[in-house]
């Protein structure tokens, strides 16, 4: 009898055990989760924050540059591909270039490669995020912004 009673508290303790482990985790998760609120492991995010949100960053986009393809227009939309909303035009000349564009909203992106048969589109997605996120140490620590800069792959691939 006692045997059993002993089995049947333990049991409960095991099942109250992962019930706080699980809720634990959830709250953890649920802190870090938003965009907004980070804390940060890697301190290099903290070498180019800024106080205010920016509106603006970065986006790095990728080519294939070769003697096929020396040059590559290119569109950037608002939203999705081949949407009304153009916000950028251009022509890679290199394999890579960095161009500005809103924070926090999604873009597509066109790349054209034109040869003397016919014309191949290449098309990807993309978003500069911002993040608030947590930098110094454990005496002296403070807020910030971060916006890494995201890359995005237009290069063509045969």
């Amino acid at each position: 009898m006692r045997l059993k009673h002993i089995d049947i508290m333990q049991n409960k303790l095991q099942h109250i055990f992962y019930t706080i482990t699980a809720i634990t985790l959830i709250l953890i998760l649920s802190l870090y989760s938003s965009c907004d609120n980070v804390l940060v492991w890697d301190t290099s995010a903290c070498d180019n924050c800024v106080d205010e949100k920016p509106d603006v960053g970065m986006i790095e986009l990728h080519f294939t540059i070769n003697e096929k393809f020396t040059e590559v227009p290119f569109i950037v939309f608002a939203g999705e591909y081949e949407s009304t909303d153009t916000v950028h035009t251009g022509k890679a000349i290199t394999k890579t270039i960095l161009i500005p564009l809103s924070t926090n909203k999604e873009f597509s992106f066109a790349a054209y490669y034109h040869n003397e048969e016919k014309t191949r589109i290449v098309i990807d997605q993309g978003k500069i995020k911002t993040y608030h996120i947590n930098c110094g140490d454990e005496y002296d620590s403070y807020k910030c912004w971060s916006t890494p800069v995201p890359v995005i792959d237009l290069t063509f691939k045969d």
